[in-house]
């Protein structure tokens, strides 16, 4: 939870605001007979999509240490449950037994809850990211009638502003990505424990 504690940090107070200075330099950028700002609309393009992937990796390879650990430590001690209750003389059996199935039981609902939340997050994270889409198609219809009548800078710098809101689109898929990594490896890693 740390992890994506900072994860969390790293997108809002950032990644956002660093697209937004980089739409607004590309903007500037193309305003200009020179492009002054090229370079460093280079590198922080690169910056973007290297951090995207670097932070993906380090969700995954975080949840699949903790899928090793987490899940043998629960069931040792669901294991030591059970042998403490079986012992119980003239009932340890069926009590062992029946908090066998009552631990699983606990399991499976647990994980159908996770799953229809699941379902329900991807649902609720599609809305923003579809607005999104359709803004940026907005864009580019907005420049292909442009084109014909507008100045060769603006097409040019309403061409950058789809290129940004490409790159955000992007940004938004690999966060809704990473959220539903970590919800399946939690779901996943306390499949054999309660």
């Amino acid at each position: 939870m740390v992890l994506m504690t900072g994860i969390y940090g790293l997108f809002i107070h950032l990644l956002f605001p660093f697209i937004k200075v980089y739409t607004i330099l590309n903007l500037l950028n193309e305003l200009g007979d020179e492009k002054y700002f090229s370079g460093f609309l280079n590198l922080g393009n690169k910056l973007i999509q290297s951090g995207l992937n670097v932070l993906i990796a380090l969700v995954i390879g975080m949840q699949v240490i903790e899928g090793m650990i987490l899940p043998q430590a629960d069931a040792i001690k669901n294991q030591a449950l059970i042998k403490a209750v079986s012992v119980i003389p003239g009932i340890g059996g069926v009590t062992g037994t029946m908090s066998g199935a009552l631990l699983g039981s606990g399991v499976l609902i647990r994980n159908g809850i996770g799953l229809t939340a699941m379902i329900i997050l991807v649902f609720i994270c599609l809305i923003p990211l579809c607005q999104m889409v359709m803004t940026n198609l907005l864009i580019q219809l907005v420049l292909a009638v442009m084109t014909p009548i507008a100045d060769k800078k603006m097409l040019s710098g309403v061409n950058k502003l789809s290129q940004s809101f490409s790159i955000l689109i992007k940004v938004m898929t690999y966060c809704l990505c990473i959220f539903l990594i970590v919800i399946a490896c939690v779901c996943a890693m306390t499949r054999n424990g309660v």
